[in-house]
């Protein structure tokens, strides 16, 4: 696991303190079957909820920028004070989603799109 980049809901006074999201992704054979899967714990490393699913086709870079979107609005949609640190072992999302990597196919500038409208940015 890299570097985790926070996405702090606003405002953040620290009332539920932080939540840490891992999120992955992956295929066989490019693009004939991928999945996605994401875990949320708490400060503790409790495990608060976790999600798989299946993608009926794809690549792994899109199954990993589909975890990360997955996994985010599930936290978002929590509408609780917190600050969540997204953990992820793909250079593709963290530097897509910390634009500090350019995303060529559109559906990932897409999902980019969506994670940063989430963080009000």
């Amino acid at each position: 696991v890299q570097k985790g980049n926070a996405i702090t809901p606003k405002p953040y006074g620290g009332k539920f303190g932080t939540v840490y999201i891992c999120t992955d992704g992956g295929s066989r054979d490019s693009n004939l079957v991928a999945a996605t899967g994401w875990v949320l714990y708490n400060s503790k490393w409790n495990l608060i909820h976790s999600k798989g699913e299946f993608l009926r086709s794809g690549t792994n870079n899109d199954a990993e920028m589909q975890a990360s979107l997955d996994g985010l609005e599930f936290v978002m949609a929590l509408k609780k004070n917190m600050r969540v640190i997204h953990l992820t072992d793909s250079k593709l999302v963290e530097g897509g989603i910390t634009g500090n990597s350019k995303l060529n196919a559109t559906r990932h500038q897409q999902i980019r799109a969506k994670i940063m409208s989430m963080q009000g940015m």
